[in-house]
Parts: structure tokens; C-alpha cells; sequence
């Protein structure tokens, strides 16, 4: 097992936020071999020929638990749309709540967003390396629109449904979105309090430290998606002069 990837503490210093790595906007996406709950192989080619919407979270993780409703609503309204959650690390663990000593403490954890959250998407279970969780950029709550062939339209280094709900609606997976960096939607009080308190009270104290330098990381961040926008933002055609 890989102690550096399946850390015991959380750090700000796990996560380059200034950089994603994985497969960008127009690139086909890896084919990773990961599990369901139940331990039963899967592959994300199996659910080649539909769109599919990928987020990635844990149950230590309060920005993807607060976004677990708008996700299971989107599900709902776009079935022929194919949502997946695949259970990566745990944001932030601690002494109640540590990181996973096999793969079968890590399905357990898996089932637990189901039980204590609502769920209501198909569970995939990365192994306890992370290697599936690696190639799609390592963030603790990405998100990726990929279309019927496999291309990736549209990714976010935090997922916000409103963005994934802009494209649902439109219909087109098509073409691809450029911005792809983004601050996170800060949970609620209520829901930082009850999905840390799962951790423990070393979950509350390894996050408040790294505060500091996580706004700063992530206000970063919103700063290079901006420019994002401003560099691919289509220009006004110009008129053809007279002559």
C-alpha cells in the first residue's frame, strides 16, 4: 500500500491545487479498472456509447458530501445520463475515522455516503494506491463530464453541479469546455461540523492549520480559471470593410 498516497493526517501539502493533471478537456479518458461495493471488477468502458458524469469523493470529504443532493437530483432528471461516484482516499481522516487498511475498510467507508448521506449514484471503489484516483488528477472532489466516445467535454478540479447542469441541459457533449479550475463551493457550518466529526477531533485540527494557506491556494486557482475564460472567449467577428 502506498502511506504517501493514503495519508493518516491531512495536509494542504498533499494537494498542488495550482496544477491538474489527467486528461484534459478533449482527451479521451483512461480506462480505469476499479471495483463496486460489492468487489466486483469494473471498468469505465463499460459504460461506453452514453454520457457519463464521474465525480470523485469520500465520506471525509464535506464539500463533496454537501454535494451529494444536486448531484442525486441531476441523476434523476437526466436519466439517460450515466453518474458515477468513484470513492477515492479520505479527505480528512483522524483517530475515529482513519485512512483505509485494506480494501475492505475501504468499501465499508464507501457504503457509509450511501447510508449517511443519500447516495443515490453507483458506487466505484478505487484499490487502496489510488491509482484510478491518480490518473483523473488526484483532487479530493473532481468532477468530469465524459461523452459517448469516451472524450472528456468538460472537467473541474472541485465539482460544481450548476456547471455540470449547464451542460445537461444544452445537450451538447459535443464540444469541449476550457475552463477547468476552480475555487470550491464552501460547505455549510452544519455539514463541516458533522462530516468532519467523522474523522475525529485531529480531522478538525489538521484542517483548521492548513486554512490559511488553502484560501490562498484556492483563490489562486480562481484567478487562473478566470484567465481561462479570457483566453478562450470567443471574439466578436469583425465587419468586412467597404472596398
Amino acid at each position: 500500500m502506498d502511506t504517501a498516497y493514503n495519508y493518516p493526517r491531512f495536509s494542504h501539502e498533499y494537494y498542488d491545487f495550482a496544477e491538474f493533471p489527467g486528461p484534459k478537456p478533449g482527451e479521451t479518458i483512461p480506462d480505469i479498472a476499479v471495483t463496486d461495493l460489492t468487489g466486483q471488477p469494473v471498468r469505465l468502458s463499460d459504460f461506453r456509447g452514453q454520457p457519463v458524469v464521474l465525480e470523485t469523493g469520500s465520506v471525509t470529504c464535506p464539500i463533496y458530501v454537501q454535494e451529494i443532493r444536486p448531484m442525486n437530483r441531476l441523476a434523476r432528471e437526466y436519466p439517460d445520463v450515466k453518474f458515477l461516484t468513484l470513492y477515492v482516499r479520505e479527505a480528512h481522516p483522524g483517530e475515529e475515522l482513519h485512512e483505509h487498511k485494506d480494501i475492505e475498510d475501504k468499501r465499508r467507508c464507501a457504503g457509509m455516503v450511501a447510508e449517511k448521506d443519500g447516495e443515490k449514484r453507483q458506487i466505484l471503489v478505487d484499490d487502496l494506491d489510488g491509482n484510478a484516483h491518480q490518473k483523473l488528477g488526484g483532487f479530493p472532489n473532481m468532477v468530469y463530464v465524459i461523452n459517448a466516445e469516451g472524450t472528456v467535454i468538460f472537467r473541474g478540479n472541485w465539482n460544481h453541479p450548476d456547471k455540470v447542469e449547464e451542460i445537461l441541459k444544452s445537450g451538447d457533449f459535443a464540444n469541449v469546455r476550457h475552463r477547468d479550475l476552480y475555487g470550491p463551493d464552501f460547505p455549510t457550518p452544519y455539514t463541516m461540523y458533522r462530516v468532519l466529526a467523522r474523522g475525529g477531533r485531529l480531522a478538525f485540527w489538521d484542517l483548521a492549520k492548513s486554512i490559511p494557506r488553502l484560501l490562498k491556494n484556492h483563490k489562486v486557482v480562481e484567478q487562473q480559471g478566470r484567465r481561462q475564460e479570457e483566453t478562450h472567449r470567443p471574439q466578436p467577428a469583425t465587419e468586412a470593410r467597404a472596398g
